[in-house]
């Protein structure tokens, strides 16, 4: 008997043990997430497809993932919006969409708080080249600048 329950049953390394059937609810509500992340996600709405009550959700959410729903659905939705501003030519309120927002300035706001920066501005640091090392000669670069702003 107690090599079946240890056969449904798997150690998280920290002492915890979680059962095979809340890996598996767990891991098809990540992969939920994860294949629609402009869909608003809930706790509640995630645990009523995991079938669990919000509260023991939460907290086995948190077992086998490591993290809070709440985190999780934030931290993938700021990396997959910072993938598409290095990426591809879409719109910041595009982008805003994509990843479940339903306005532009909630996004920006909330982008600023996680990553440390405007979307806008991040877009830009990952547009611009990084100035050669021992490349061209900086003096006959500053030369030229200068010269045609004075023409």
């Amino acid at each position: 008997m107690i090599d079946i329950l240890a056969s449904e049953c798997t150690d998280l390394g920290d002492g915890t043990i979680t059962s095979a059937s809340h890996q598996r609810a767990i891991e098809d509500i990540v992969q939920a997430v994860k294949d629609d992340l402009a869909h608003p996600w809930t706790i509640q709405e995630m645990a009523r497809r995991a079938s669990y009550s919000p509260f023991h959700f939460a907290r086995v959410f948190k077992e086998v993932v490591g993290e809070p729903p709440g985190r999780f659905v934030t931290r993938l939705r700021f990396s997959r919006a910072k993938n598409l501003l290095e990426t591809t030519p879409l719109t910041v309120a595009q982008i805003c969409r994509c990843v479940g927002y339903a306005g532009v300035g909630t996004f920006s706001s909330n982008f600023r708080t996680y990553i440390g920066q405007s979307p806008a501005a991040y877009r830009l640091e990952c547009e611009t080249p990084e100035a050669p090392l021992g490349g061209q000669d900086d003096d006959q670069t500053d030369a030229s600048s200068h010269s045609s702003a004075l023409a």
